[in-house]
């Protein structure tokens, strides 16, 4: 279960960031250009919100439940978190995806609520763009101490 689990997170992961880059582009290109708010852009928006939350649940049953790191920060609590690799996917890797999905559900709120299309625009680029810093700064990338395959396939 931990590793299908893990195949899943790790390949999701491409299609969230590809469809959170689309946002941030389309969200430029209108804003730039002061093109409308369209029934495109809120479909995408949905479609990040769904695969932010399908991810931020797979993460946490990954770190929660099913990962070698869990069972050892439930069982020694904090003492867990002096071994550097536990303490990478929890605070370094763990927390800002938190906060990434958080954003992402809070800019989605302020966008629904702007006054005018320009004002979503910019709302996406700000709420997203702050997500996206957050999401590609704490991917393990296979050239980091404790990074993963780019793409897993076992």
């Amino acid at each position: 279960m931990y590793v299908a689990t893990l195949i899943l997170h790790s390949w999701l992961r491409w299609l969230f960031i590809g469809v959170l880059l689309l946002v941030l582009g389309r969200a430029l290109w209108a804003w730039r250009r002061r093109l409308p708010w369209t029934t495109q852009d809120r479909k995408l928006l949905a479609w990040l919100l769904g695969l932010a939350d399908i991810q931020l649940l797979l993460g946490i049953l990954l770190m929660g439940f099913l990962s070698p790191q869990a069972s050892r920060v439930f069982r020694e609590g904090r003492d867990a978190l002096e071994d550097p690799a536990t303490a990478y996917w929890v605070m370094e890797h763990g927390i800002p995806m938190i906060l990434a999905v958080f954003l992402i559900h809070v800019g989605h709120v302020f966008v629904r609520r702007g006054q005018d299309d320009l004002a979503r625009h910019r709302r996406v680029l700000v709420f997203f763009g702050l997500a996206a810093v957050i999401v590609l700064t704490s991917i393990p990338w296979p050239f980091m101490p404790y990074g993963r395959p780019l793409f897993r396939l076992g």
